[in-house]
Formats: structure tokens, sequence, C-alpha cells
């Protein structure tokens, strides 16, 4: 029996099977939400609207409830064993500097890793800004971060549930609310200042409230969209181009052509929006260094480490990054940039304008050397092809990493190939943002912590599959009783 998708030209039309199975797929089904019932005898799930026994309209279902508690229950108890963890897979036990950026924020002396140093450009601002706050009421704590970050873990689940139950019923979405509850990844991210966590949140709500207005066209909705999508960009460098990118995919996807117009009318307010939000951290960078930066000046050191990658294939990763560290210090040394000896990566700068200097010194060397050997650079984008899944700075942790991340990667695929997401529009937008955040990677550099960002969209596409998988067959078994090829079971 086929599994085809059927497109339709009402973008809130949920997803049907090609061969007409509509009418036997429960309103919880991912191949029919929202379709009644005709040959099932199982009823349909009870409104979540108005007041009863689920409580008011916002309110999750009891079971949702437990789902989130679940979340934000691992996630508290994996940040206080990471140490632990981390010893044991020799896992990374630090950050990029968000915390004492942070701190310094916090304490009134601005945007700086130590109130001796210069104004940095190094890292995009939502983060730093998140913990600033965070550190005004409670000091810098890592405890404190984990709870907040573990509470945001908690809030990306009810995302993903609104996700998953506007495509395929209250089943779908609390299954992927439960696969990325569970999904060990997530935990461990939450255990350190990493972006991740806030990133995470910020792109689903993008996604939830993008594919809001793409199905009924609330105004209000896309605001929310694209402010949410700007504060992603603002958060994570790699998401400079998402916008642009998703606004070139609406043009070609099959999912989007009888609603392209308005997936095109949403997603270029959304690109004005950020380009709005970005524009006086733009500013802000060409004051202190009297350079345009956009968004960061990190590319350059990442530029290189992807250079030492390549010439290198046989080195582990916390090798390369290393290698790639001194040799830029190197590079400063050698061009009379100071750096403070205080940090070990060269990140920490006592004018901006070093700090300019040497990430576009490191690019322009990493790009000759990757010029001069083309093959060298084409097994790189090779090898990051598995390092996105897999990819992590010791043996230990690379066998950790295939045995969490390869489950949820099978089981996307085959939540992926069960809904045919290319071809309905809200899935699309999914898929689409999913794709971007692989390949922006893929292309220079690429260790599993990135591929935490896209283990949200495939726990959907599994939920989403499971559930429609599971509708067919008792689709399929009820035609073939109302054929009388199976007896029916009688009850008394």
């Amino acid at each position: 029996m086929g599994t085809d998708v059927q497109h339709h030209t009402d973008p809130r039309a949920p997803l049907v099977g090609s061969d007409g199975t509509r009418a036997c797929v429960t309103e919880h089904g991912a191949g029919g939400s929202g379709a009644a019932s005709t040959s099932s005898a199982r009823p349909a799930d009870r409104p979540t609207g108005g007041v009863g026994r689920f409580g008011p309209k916002w309110m999750p279902r009891g079971s949702l409830l437990l789902v989130l508690l679940v979340a934000f229950s691992a996630r508290m108890i994996t940040a206080q064993l990471y140490p632990m963890i981390q010893g044991a897979t020799s896992l990374s036990h630090g950050s990029d500097g968000y915390e004492h950026i942070g701190a310094t924020l916090a304490a009134g002396h601005g945007f700086r890793f130590a109130q001796d140093l210069c104004q940095t450009m190094l890292l995009p601002p939502v983060y730093p800004l998140f913990l600033a706050v965070l550190f005004l009421f409670t000091g810098p704590s890592l405890f404190a971060t984990t709870l907040v970050q573990s509470l945001l873990g908690a809030g990306s689940c009810y995302l993903l549930y609104i996700l998953g139950k506007r495509h395929g019923g209250h089943r779908a979405g609390l299954l992927a609310a439960l696969l990325y509850a569970l999904y060990p990844g997530a935990w461990i991210g939450c255990s350190r200042y990493l972006t991740e966590p806030l990133f995470t949140l910020l792109l689903l709500g993008f996604l939830v409230f993008l594919s809001g207005f793409v199905r009924t066209g609330a105004k209000p909705g896309l605001i929310v969209a694209g402010v949410s999508g700007a504060l992603a960009v603002l958060c994570k460098s790699v998401a400079g181009l998402l916008p642009v990118f998703l606004i070139i995919c609406a043009l070609f996807l099959p999912g989007w052509r009888h609603c392209r117009r308005r997936v095109l009318a949403g997603l270029t307010v959304c690109l004005l929006i950020s380009l709005v939000a970005v524009a006086p951290w733009v500013y802000r960078n060409y004051k202190v260094s009297g350079s345009f930066v956009y968004p960061t000046t990190s590319g350059g050191l990442a530029l290189y480490t992807a250079h030492v990658y390549a010439a290198h294939p046989d080195q582990t990763i916390r090798k390369s990054v290393h290698q790639a560290a001194r040799e830029v210090t190197q590079l400063a040394v050698d061009n009379g940039i100071r750096l403070d000896p205080r940090d070990s990566y060269p990140r920490w700068f006592y004018t901006a304008q070093d700090e300019v200097k040497l990430d576009r010194l490191a690019q322009r060397v990493a790009r000759q050397q990757m010029a001069g050997d083309p093959f060298g650079y084409v097994r790189h984008v090779s090898g990051n092809l598995w390092r996105f899944w897999w990819g992590a700075p010791s043996p230990k942790a690379i066998v950790l990493s295939v045995l969490i991340n390869t489950p949820f990667m099978l089981l996307g695929a085959f939540g992926l190939y069960r809904t045919r997401a290319w071809r309905h529009p809200d899935l699309s937008l999914c898929l689409a943002a999913a794709m971007y955040l692989f390949m922006a990677h893929v292309g220079i550099l690429a260790v599993v912590r990135y591929a935490l960002t896209v283990m949200p969209i495939l726990c959907l596409f599994g939920g989403l599959g499971v559930v429609e998988w599971q509708n067919r067959r008792r689709c399929d078994k009820s035609r073939r009783v109302d054929a009388g090829d199976v007896a029916p079971v009688l009850s008394t």
C-alpha cells in the first residue's frame, strides 16, 4: 500500500494518505489529523479547548505535564552528574566563554571577557545577555544556569507537542515531546554554559508561530515568529543566513507550491524583523572596532580549525582544535597582535582592532591553505558528514555519541519517509530549517554538539511517523474487517 501524502491547497489541511484512507484515520493520527473515523470504533480524543477535565484551552493535558516533568528532571539530574560523565567519557568540560561575558555584563563592565579587556565581538549577544540577567539574581552560578536551561528544555518539548499535535493529533504531539524529553544529548547540553538550549527554544518558537501563520494567516503570530527568529539569529551566529535560506527553499520545495505567496510574505517579514534586530549589534561592532562585523569575529578561528581538520584527517578533534589554537596564536605573535595569556585560546584581546585583524588574518591564511589543497577540503567536508552526528573529542565520546544519536536519526528518517514532509507546507518549514543547520556546519566545522539543534526536528518527524504507521495499520485492519477478510471481534 502506498504511503504518499496527498497535497492540499489549504495549508491547514491534515496529512492524508494518497490512497483515500482519510475516513478511517482517527483524529490523532499523523496520517489524517482532524478527520473523523468511519470504520474504526476508537473514539476521537476529547478536545483541548474550553474548560473541562483538562482545564482551560492553554493548559496542557495531564500526560503532557508528566512528559514535561520528565524532561526537566532528566536534564537536572544529568547536570549534577555531568562531572562524573565528563571524567568517564572525556567530553568537554568548558564553554566558549559565555559565562565570563555574562558575569562582566552583570557587574556593569560591558560586553567583555574580563574587565581589563576590550569590548568583544567574538560571540553573539543574546546568550551572554541571558546569563547576565540570570547572574544579577543568582551571581555566577552553574547550578542556577542548568536549572533555567532545564526549564527551557521542557519548554522546547511543549513547542514540539504543539507542532506534532497540529499535524498528527494529541498522540503524535505527545510522542514527539516524549522523544525529545528522553534525548540524552539534550540532557548533556543543559549541563554547561552552551547556547543550544536557548537557541532550540527560539528556533522552535519561530517554527511554531510561522507555521501557524502559513495555516491561518494570523498576523500577530507572524510578528512573534519574526521576533523569535531574530533572537535565534543573535543567539547563534551560524543562524545568520537562516531567513535567506528559507526564502530560497520557499521558491522550490513542492510543499509550498499552493501557498507560496503566503510563505514568501511571512518569511520576508521575518527577514525584515531580523535585519532590524541585527542592525544595532552591527552598528555597535562598527563603533567598537571601526570595521563592519557581522555577525561575530569567530569565523577566522572556526575556518582555521577546519583547515587543520582537513590537513590532519587522522587526528582526534581535540588535538586538531588545540593545534589550530596554537597556530592562530603564533599568527597573532608574528603580526604584533597582543593576546591575553589567561585564556589558552586566541579569543581575549586588549583592543577590538586586534580582534578584527586576527579574525581576518586567520580567514585569509585558512582560505589560501585550502585553495592549495582542494581535495583535502573535499575530504574534510566528507568527514563533516559524520562528525556532525558523531564527532566528539575522544574515542569514548564518539562511541557515546553513536549510541545516543543513531536511534534518533533512524527514527527521524523513518518519520520523514512516512510523512513525506517535503510535500506538506508546515513540515517543509521544519525540514528546511534542519537542512540549513546541517549544511551550514558541514561546509566549515562540524562536531556532535551542533546536532543538538537538529534533533528536536528529528523527534518531531519520528513521533509523526510512528503514529501515522500505527494508524495506517489500524485502517488496513478495519478495511479487511469491513470486506469480510477478517472476522470482527464481538464483545458482549
